[in-house]
């Protein structure tokens, strides 16, 4: 057995591989690092134990690795992300907030954190605030970081005429892998499982472009020659699918966007427009409003 030092007992609560040692983050705002002898791996007889950092962390919500770094939340009022790394200057570990420049936008309550390494993004949902991801992303050069930005997601949010806001979906929990964010989503009495594909710019097929809509998926309408009207029949409930993207089999219509009519009745949602429009698959979806600050 090995003990941490100190002042005050602690209680080891998370344990996180870091480079050859281990890092331990435990009560009372400590953080330490386990280390072999010298260059070595931890055995029996070489494991020594260091202090490294004291910063709060929210022990509910587990440390993350990505790209020879650690991160973390605190268990602060707001919260913070702290960001753990090795610094040359000093020839040891140290922990920054990288959410210093936006103090005061996180919520209070963290609940988990993920990463996307190949798009240095690191991702993070709060109790308080369960239809939205926040999103910390940074671009490196030879391993340094030359510029950071933070952006959130909010879904299933429906605003009204005044700004007012009513949460539609409610995030239960996420996960990411590779490139694909998987969310598990309560809509109403349901749940469902959606995915973001992150960093693909690749255009849809037979279009010059990729259509950017929530809850995208492809379906083919059917015609009414009496009524003269379209329709595609959603296999879920959605009142808030509101555009229809014409597919490659269209021609030169091929990427137009169709004015529709949402109509949920009767456990059915069925979108409407005028004119004929079978001819091939369309992309199906709801539209979302990108804002910068």
């Amino acid at each position: 057995d090995i003990a941490t030092f100190g002042a005050t007992v602690t209680q080891v609560r998370h344990m996180v591989s870091f480079g050859i040692s281990l890092v331990l983050f435990c009560t009372g705002s400590y953080q330490y690092e386990v280390r072999g002898g010298g260059d070595g791996g931890i055995t029996p007889t070489s494991v020594n134990i260091f202090s490294t950092t004291r910063h709060s962390v929210d022990h509910s919500c587990p440390p993350i690795f990505m790209g020879g770094r650690l991160f973390f939340l605190s268990k602060e009022d707001p919260s913070r992300l702290y960001e753990y790394f090795f610094l040359d200057t000093s020839n040891s570990n140290t922990a920054v907030d990288i959410s210093l420049h936006v103090q005061g936008w996180l919520p209070n309550t963290p609940k988990e954190l993920r990463s996307i390494g190949t798009q240095n993004m690191v991702l993070a949902t709060f109790g308080d605030d369960p239809s939205t991801i926040y999103v910390h992303y940074c671009v490196l050069m030879a391993n340094e970081k030359i510029q950071a930005a933070w952006c959130k997601w909010k879904f299933g949010v429906a605003t009204d005429s005044n700004g007012n806001e009513t949460l539609v979906d409610s995030i239960k929990s996420f996960n990411t892998f590779d490139s694909v964010v998987y969310i598990l989503t309560k809509r109403g009495s349901s749940y469902y499982l959606d995915k973001m594909l992150i960093g693909d710019e690749s255009n849809d097929s037979g279009l010059s472009f990729a259509t950017k809509l929530d809850r995208r998926f492809t379906v083919t309408g059917t015609y009414n020659s009496n009524t003269k009207i379209t329709s595609w029949t959603l296999p879920f409930l959605d009142a808030s699918i509101n555009k229809v993207i014409l597919g490659s089999a269209f021609g030169s219509k091929a990427g137009f966007e169709r004015v529709v009519t949402n109509t949920t009745v009767g456990g059915v949602t069925v979108l409407t427009c005028v004119g004929q429009f079978t001819a091939g698959s369309c992309w199906i979806g709801r539209s979302y409003i990108v804002t910068g600050k």
